[in-house]
């Protein structure tokens, strides 16, 4: 990946200590998603009422979105859309800005408990910068989507996903 620093939310050392360890976990793409989802669950039981798809199937699009996320560090002008679009679907799915901080742990413990010692403080420091500018995209497409409700009723639209109205 060719990577322009001005472009990225990440200093170059950090996009590669981001690209270096999720090469790392390509073999084990199942697991780090049944990890993580596993992780979330056990910090917000809260959550696992807005999974209505087959968890092995939301696995697979979990990796293939963090793939694609960590593919376009060098190319951020062209993912910020998308993040920001995936999260005005995360709120249609009843999913709120507050949640990102529960998947954000989950996510620390996985890269912990899949990497072990090659998980080192640098790394992480990178992956939370890393998903702070992922979440932040994503978080504007939430707010988006709070900003046209508001006025509407949406009691209903969120009593029915077990989750608070926005």
């Amino acid at each position: 990946m060719a990577s322009t620093e001005g472009n990225s939310p990440l200093p170059e050392e950090e996009q590669r200590r981001i690209l270096e360890s999720w090469a790392r976990l390509g073999p084990l793409a199942d697991l780090f998603a049944l990890t993580l989802y596993r992780r979330l669950f056990e910090t917000a039981p809260h959550l696992r009422n807005l999974f209505h798809t087959d968890i092995g199937t939301q696995s697979r699009r979990v990796f293939e979105a963090f793939t694609g996320a960590v593919d376009s560090l060098g190319d951020w002008g062209r993912i910020r859309p998308i993040l920001s679009t995936m999260g005005r679907r995360h709120a249609y799915a009843g999913v709120v800005a507050g949640d990102f901080e529960f998947l954000r742990r989950a996510l620390h413990r996985t890269l912990e408990d899949l990497l072990g010692p090659a998980y080192p403080d640098e790394d992480r420091i990178a992956w939370d910068r890393f998903f702070r500018a992922v979440s932040e995209e994503m978080v504007s497409g939430l707010r988006s989507v709070e900003s046209e409700a508001k006025g509407c009723d949406t009691t209903r639209f969120f009593r029915d996903r077990g989750t608070p109205p926005v």
